[in-house]
This record gives C-alpha cells, sequence and structure tokens, in this order.
C-alpha cells in the first residue's frame, strides 16, 4: 500500500472538518497590558464579560486566550515563574497556565493594576475601595501574604484617590494616582512600603506608567508621554492615542526597536507605537467577544470513548461529561474550543470514536466549509452545522433515516431526505435555488421548518396538518394555499413570498373560515406580508344591512359582519369581536 492509500485508509472512517476560524482580535473592555519575559508575549487582561485574558505575540497579533473564574479580569502580569491575574482576589498559574490557586488577599479592594516583573520577591497591587480605602499592598510571592500596604484615601501625603499604573523599579514603587494627578513614589526597600514623595507631571491624569531604565513611559486617556527619568515635563515627547495600560516590548529585530503594547479600553483595541519617537506601528483589534473565532463543535455518544481532534495547530482532548448518552467538549486552556493563531482554512481531524456510535454533532457556529465522512454518521439523530462559502450537499446526509433535527446550509433536493416525514425540526440555511425540492412531505414538525430557497416548490395546502412551527421566508416558489388544515399550527412565519395582496388575503381567509379548529391555546403567531384592506379596521358600528363597508359585510344568518379584506380578518382574529371563543391570534405585518 502505498503512502496516500494508507493515509485515505486511516481517515476514510473519522470524521473531518475544514473550518475558516481564524485568529481572535476582538476585546471586551480590556484593561491591563504586561509583557512577560519568560513567555516573550503581551498578556493582556480583558475586563469584560467574556472573563479571560489574551495571550498577544510581540507584534500584539493573536497567540491564544486563556479562561478563568466568573469574573470580570482587572490586571495581569507575570515574573519568571508565575502568571499573576486580579479582580478582587489574586489567582496565580504556572506559566502553561496550569495549577490556578486563588489567593484572597485584597481584602474588599477591587484591583487596579498589578506588577510582578520588577521585584523578584513581592507583587504588588492597587485598588481602590472605599472600604478599605485607596492604595497599595505588597504580598510577597513565596507564599503570597500581604506583608505591607498604604490604605488611605485623600490628598495628603501617603493618601490616594483611585491609583491605576504601579511600576516597580530601583527599589522604589512608582504609582499612577489618577484622581490626584501625580504620580506618587514608594520606598519598596525590603519588605517595607512607605511614602517617599509625590511628583507632578503637568497636572496631567496618568493612567498608567513604566520605565526601560532610560525613559518614563505615560499614558493619560488620550495621550501619551515620554519623559526623562526624573519625569521632566520640559523633555517629554507625546503622541495622541486614546490608552489606558501600556508595557514595553523589547526590540525584536524587526526594525522597530523598542515598542510599546498599549491598551484602549474604550475602544476595545490595541496599539503598537515605537518607544523612539511615539509613532504608531499597527492597531489591532475591535470590540466583540470573540465567539466567532472558536471551533468548538460538540458530539453525543451512545458509548463512551477518548476523542481527539488532530489540527494544524496541534491535538486537542475532547473531554466526556456525565452519564450515558456522553457528551464530549473541547477542554482548552479553561474554554470548550479552540482559538486558532492563523486565518483558516484550517483541517480537524477526529479520532477515537466509531462514526456510528455519533448520535448528536453540533458545529453550526463554527464557520464550517466542508464535513467528510458525515454520510457514514448513519446514526445520527441531530446534525447541526452552517457552512460558510460551501453547502453541505444533501447526497451526504440523504441517507441518514434517524435524523430528527436538522440545521444546516444545504444543497440538492430535499425529497431524498430519507428523514423527511420524520423531522421534528429543519432549518435550511440556504438561499436562491441551492435547495430544491417540495414542501409536501415534512409531517412533524414540533420546533422550527425555514425552507429559505426560492426553488422550493408546493404549496401551503402541502403542509402537514400535524406541523406546529413553519418559518418561510422568501420561498417563491411556494404558492398560496389554505391553511384552515393546520389546527395544530402555534407559529406560522410566511412572508417576502412574492405573493400579491389579495393572495395574502386568501390565506388570511382560509384561516378565519376555520378559525374554532386551531388548538394552541397562547395565541398562534403569524407573520405575513400585508392583505388588501385598512389597516386597525373594525366592523362598522351599527348593524344591519345598508351599513358595510369595503371591509365588512353584514351577515345576516349570523347577525354579524364578515371580514371581506385581510386586514378586517387580522383584526377578528386578534380580538374575537363578537365573542366566539376561539383562540385569538398574534399576527405581524412583515
Amino acid at each position: 500500500m502505498n503512502a496516500f492509500a494508507s493515509l485515505f485508509s486511516q481517515n476514510k472512517n473519522k470524521l473531518i472538518v475544514t473550518t475558516n476560524c481564524g485568529p481572535d482580535n476582538e476585546f471586551n473592555s480590556p484593561k491591563e497590558a504586561r509583557w512577560s519575559a519568560a513567555l516573550g508575549k503581551v498578556l493582556v487582561a480583558n475586563g469584560g464579560s467574556t472573563n479571560n485574558y489574551c495571550v498577544r505575540n510581540s507584534n500584539l497579533t493573536f497567540y491564544s486566550k486563556f479562561w478563568w473564574w466568573s469574573l470580570a479580569m482587572q490586571a495581569i502580569d507575570a515574573d519568571a515563574n508565575y502568571i499573576y491575574a486580579a479582580v478582587s482576589s489574586i489567582r496565580r498559574f504556572n506559566l502553561d497556565w496550569s495549577n490556578g490557586t486563588t489567593f484572597s488577599i485584597l481584602g474588599n479592594g477591587g484591583a487596579r493594576m498589578i506588577d510582578a516583573s520588577g521585584d523578584p520577591d513581592y507583587v504588588y497591587v492597587t485598588s481602590n475601595n472605599a472600604t478599605d480605602g485607596h492604595g497599595v499592598r505588597k504580598v510577597r510571592k513565596s507564599d503570597m501574604t500581604v506583608v505591607a500596604s498604604i490604605l488611605a484615601t485623600g490628598a495628603g501625603d501617603g493618601q490616594f484617590n483611585n491609583p491605576k499604573g504601579i511600576f516597580y523599579y530601583a527599589g522604589f514603587a512608582y504609582v499612577a494616582d489618577t484622581g490626584n494627578t501625580r504620580i506618587v513614589k514608594l520606598n519598596a526597600s525590603g519588605a517595607n512600603l512607605t511614602f517617599d514623595s509625590n511628583i507632578d507631571f503637568g497636572g496631567r491624569i496618568i493612567e498608567d506608567l513604566c520605565t526601560d531604565g532610560l525613559n518614563w513611559y505615560m499614558c493619560s486617556a488620550s495621550t501619551v508621554y515620554q519623559s526623562d527619568m526624573l519625569f521632566t515635563y520640559a523633555t517629554r515627547l507625546s503622541a495622541a492615542c486614546v490608552s489606558y495600560s501600556l508595557c514595553i516590548i523589547p526590540d525584536q529585530g524587526d526594525g522597530n526597536g523598542a515598542t510599546l503594547g498599549i491598551v484602549n479600553n474604550t475602544g476595545s483595541c490595541l496599539y503598537r507605537l515605537k518607544c523612539s519617537d511615539l509613532s504608531l506601528i499597527a492597531t489591532v483589534g475591535s470590540a466583540g467577544d470573540g465567539s466567532a473565532s472558536l471551533f468548538d463543535p460538540t458530539f453525543t455518544t451512545s458509548t463512551p470513548h477518548d476523542i481527539d481532534c488532530v489540527t494544524d495547530c496541534g491535538t486537542f482532548r475532547m473531554v466526556r461529561s456525565g452519564a450515558g448518552p456522553y457528551t464530549y467538549a473541547f477542554s482548552w486552556n479553561g474554554f470548550a474550543g479552540i482559538t486558532y493563531p492563523t486565518a483558516g482554512p484550517h483541517r480537524a481531524v477526529f479520532k477515537g470514536v466509531p462514526l456510528s456510535a455519533i448520535t448528536v454533532l453540533n458545529d453550526d457556529s463554527d464557520l464550517v466549509k466542508f464535513i467528510k465522512n458525515l454520510e457514514k454518521c448513519v446514526n445520527l439523530t441531530q446534525l447541526s452545522s452552517y457552512t460558510t462559502n460551501d453547502r453541505i450537499p444533501i447526497s451526504k446526509i440523504a441517507g441518514l433515516g434517524n435524523l430528527l433535527r436538522l440545521n444546516g446550509k444545504y444543497e440538492g433536493s430535499v425529497d431524498s431526505l430519507a428523514c423527511k416525514s420524520k423531522l421534528t425540526g429543519a432549518d435550511f440555511g440556504s438561499s436562491s435555488t441551492y435547495l430544491t425540492g417540495s414542501l409536501a412531505g415534512f409531517d412533524s414538525m414540533s420546533t422550527s421548518f425555514t425552507p429559505t430557497s426560492t426553488a422550493i416548490s408546493g404549496s401551503l395546502s402541502d403542509l402537514s396538518a400535524t406541523n406546529t412551527i413553519v418559518h418561510a421566508y422568501l420561498c417563491t416558489g411556494i404558492t398560496p394555499g389554505s391553511i384552515a388544515h393546520l389546527i395544530a399550527i402555534r407559529d406560522l412565519r410566511i412572508y417576502g413570498m412574492g405573493w400579491t395582496a389579495q393572495q395574502n388575503t386568501d390565506v388570511l381567509l382560509s384561516a378565519w373560515a376555520a378559525r374554532a379548529n386551531y388548538t394552541y391555546a397562547s395565541g398562534i403567531q403569524l407573520g405575513i406580508s400585508a392583505p388588501t384592506g385598512t389597516p386597525g379596521t373594525e366592523p362598522p358600528a351599527e348593524e344591519g344591512p345598508g351599513h358595510d363597508t369595503s371591509d365588512w359585510a353584514w351577515n345576516a344568518g349570523t347577525s354579524r359582519y364578515d371580514p371581506l379584506t385581510g386586514y378586517a380578518v387580522i383584526s377578528d382574529l386578534q380580538t374575537d369581536f363578537y365573542s366566539e371563543g376561539f383562540k385569538p391570534w398574534a399576527v405581524t405585518i412583515v
């Protein structure tokens, strides 16, 4: 057997997914940025609802991200041995993100920023809390206990008002005391932490600061500054830059020299500036939660298996949870999924599970391009997979007769589906003429049936009377018809179908004629395009022949007005003018 044949044989019974997921360059209220010399990376605390920190390369491109506990991260830094992240406590990790341990050392104070890289023995944390006071804590790394603190709210010496950035250098800790528009210099020799002096930098509100021993670099809400080591205001360089935190990235040999990594908290992005002249090199990122960049398919199997996902970026284990049936999801860096460091396409090969054992497959938000060997998952009951540029040929799933739920973009005739009469839910994310076949035969829709294609044929009267939810948008191949037989319907959305106002009215009149037969108790949801008649019309106030209108006609046999137009039907269906006791409808004109 040649090498190609051997490779084909190895993969012919494995599920292979090609995805276009790219790097995660979205941020949610990013906070502190710090350079890790041990990792050679920039760490960024992502302070919003995504509850994670991200690891960036020296040019601020994506490397990885890591989820921790369910609190919004405020601060992060690393030394030669550990990563330290802070909210109302400090959580310390090994450099490979293992062995996370929480230390409750901040009292009631929520952390603002943290410095762990300058002092080999201590971590410094700023916080602002009305109970504890605004200030600084000094934490011994060996046992993570607070050895000294200055917690005093005010404007005097040794007092703080909303301290943020902190940086240890040459035996002193420098604090950006934002509310007092100054920098506070603290003596941090040994285990001590005492007030030394206040430094005025032209009355500027400094958010964060750092130094390379040659210059100080500081940022305010709108400006980045370079100063000499004495903070001499007259000798500064400055550049307009919306910023919250900054760090120095050493010379990477790319011709830019040492650079600054800067967090724009309000704009949810990062900047890279040259230290030499503060010129902009690059802007990276935008606001978002990064979910579109996660590749996180889930599997359910009837028997337990150890599933490995082999990708072009490494091999990842899918973790089994709960009792059987067994559900699997990625677990990597605390995230249920993979975030790729480069743009797609990427290929993922799933090993360790017989395809016949898979009963549920869900990868509907993973920018999937193609799935190979899907047709061999003969026991699938649920499949959810929305591809991007490509559509899954229906021939790939035509023989999967056990399918009950089906979501995704498909191409081909729905008439070939062995599961057509069994499906309780189907959302076809196709468009134009990619999906063909008849509306008839979908008999059990209890969740959602969305045949979004202009080439689906048939009449509304072809729908099964057992269907409860049908959504048809832009399906111009479907013709209007009676819906009087849909007595179980609870949600019917039929709009953008290219029907005339009178055709929409005919559909409404068929429903009105059968109004006493519908069985859904909570009010049928109906979305339909505009019919004939006058919006908001009601029966004439005076009863009897001779008072008819263009929307209503007196019925002598029932001694009431019957609707003539679509809008009249809607008025009666929604309000039951004559208290007949039928279940009211909720009608929306779309």
